[in-house]
């Protein structure tokens, strides 16, 4: 019997259109999960891992990816189909959307995991579960844009300001913190607190108020800085702590307006004098 022999690359083309063309169990790809930064709305998150291919043996497959709340084995609350296209591809993304109104506040962990049927066969399944922070919580923020107050010498000032909630859960009530420059300063002035009412995610509330500057070189000069914390004895948390500061200097600082921001809900509030 003649034996035709097969050239090299024949081999390989025919090789890698069989793989690339069956979704076969045992092909030699072994799939790997990442944990992705989750991403944040004012609703609920986007949970992400990255798929990709452990292998020198690219396959066209297609698989799912499940998510479970709290544990491996928890409630599923998503299955998001995976398909590696025939072209080589590094990695692909897997999310889901999951609702603050689900988890509740807090910090939860959800459970990712690739293949859960082994459709792949894989030996090694180590790789294919990994686990993911989705955080429930409020955002407190205000910028030197959305403050202004008043400039002129004298005992008082005006001040009015935009707190927005940038989480996902409503804030609780809670305080806002003036003062002349940053507490840290030996030379700096306390001018009082203003409270802050509980704000839906997405949110926002104009607080207007008198800073105290009976005492203070501002009383003579004009207040010319403002820094504003908010929630300063951190009775609220927050997905971030790091946008609950302004501070608003010089010609940067915003003149006081009697108007309202648009579309807001205005308060005024009294001035906490301690």
């Amino acid at each position: 019997m003649e034996i035709n022999p097969v050239s090299p690359d024949t081999f390989d083309r025919v090789f890698k259109e069989a793989v690339y063309t069956d979704n076969v169990a045992g092909v030699g790809s072994a799939l790997i999960a990442t944990s992705l930064p989750t991403v944040y709305g004012t609703d609920g998150a986007i949970a992400r891992i990255a798929v990709t291919q452990n292998s020198g043996l690219y396959s066209r497959i297609s698989v799912t990816s499940t998510l479970r709340l709290h544990s491996p084995t928890g409630p599923q609350i998503a299955e998001i189909p995976i398909n590696f296209p025939i072209t080589q591809t590094a990695a692909l993304e897997s999310s889901s959307w999951v609702t603050a109104s689900l988890l509740g506040p807090g910090s939860h962990l959800l459970y990712w995991e690739v293949d859960p049927s082994n459709a792949m066969g894989d030996r090694q399944r180590e790789d294919n579960l990994v686990a993911t922070t989705v955080n429930v919580f409020p955002d407190l923020s205000t910028a030197p844009a959305l403050i202004g107050w008043g400039h002129d010498p004298g005992n008082e000032a005006p001040i009015s300001l935009r707190v927005e909630n940038r989480g996902n859960w409503a804030s609780a009530a809670t305080t806002l913190a003036v003062w002349d420059k940053a507490p840290e300063q030996t030379d700096s002035h306390s001018l009082g607190q203003i409270p802050m009412p509980a704000i839906e995610p997405g949110g926002y509330v104009e607080l207007t108020g008198s800073l105290n500057l009976a005492n203070t070189p501002a009383a003579t000069t004009g207040l010319q800085a403002l820094y504003v914390h908010l929630d300063p004895d951190n009775t609220v948390e927050e997905l971030s702590e790091n946008n609950n500061v302004a501070l608003i200097g010089g010609v940067l600082g915003g003149q006081f307006s009697e108007e309202p921001l648009p579309s807001g809900n205005t308060l005024y509030l009294p001035l906490i004098r301690r």
